[in-house]
């Protein structure tokens, strides 16, 4: 695991894992870009032959984004303090969910990279690289004052 300081402040939090998700999804942008170049030189492999990696590639994209999202919440919830998740707990749980969303992504680039064509099965991909920006670390579980959060709770949990 990343070794994180004890007291780390919030700003140097998410600064370190805007970086983290900057470098991660630089990587996926330049694995697409040399699979699309590869795949317009090469000759199309038959659907049949990776048809199996492909259905793999989908209840992995379909399984991911849940179970990340999960794994996260699970991390913050570990490491709740004060109304807030505490900076380590962030860059923690924030680190392993998108990991697993990328994990995903490089997977499917990889079914098209085998498959060399430039059609439907671009889609899945594309359309996981679309559900890492939007994970973008905006660092509100770290904020102790969080409105959305506080309204949003049953009325037996504001009494405590």
């Amino acid at each position: 695991m990343v070794n994180i300081p004890d007291d780390m402040s919030q700003e140097k939090a998410l600064k370190s894992i805007r970086i983290l998700w900057g470098a991660m999804l630089m990587g996926q942008l330049i694995f697409l870009g040399v699979v699309l170049a590869l795949s317009w030189s090469s000759e199309p492999a038959e659907f049949e032959e990776v048809k199996s990696l492909y259905m793999i590639a989908v209840v992995f994209a379909l399984v991911s984004v849940p179970i990340s999202s999960f794994i996260r919440m699970q991390m913050y919830k570990k490491n709740w303090v004060n109304n807030s998740v505490t900076p380590q707990g962030y860059v923690q749980g924030t680190l392993v969910s998108l990991a697993v969303i990328e994990a995903a992504s490089f997977f499917s680039l990889v079914v098209v990279l085998i498959h060399s064509h430039i059609g439907p099965t671009l889609a899945l991909p594309v359309a996981l690289i679309g559900v890492f920006v939007m994970n973008y670390p905006n660092g509100k579980p770290m904020q102790p004052t969080n409105p959305d959060f506080i309204n949003n709770q049953p009325p037996d949990l504001l009494k405590k």
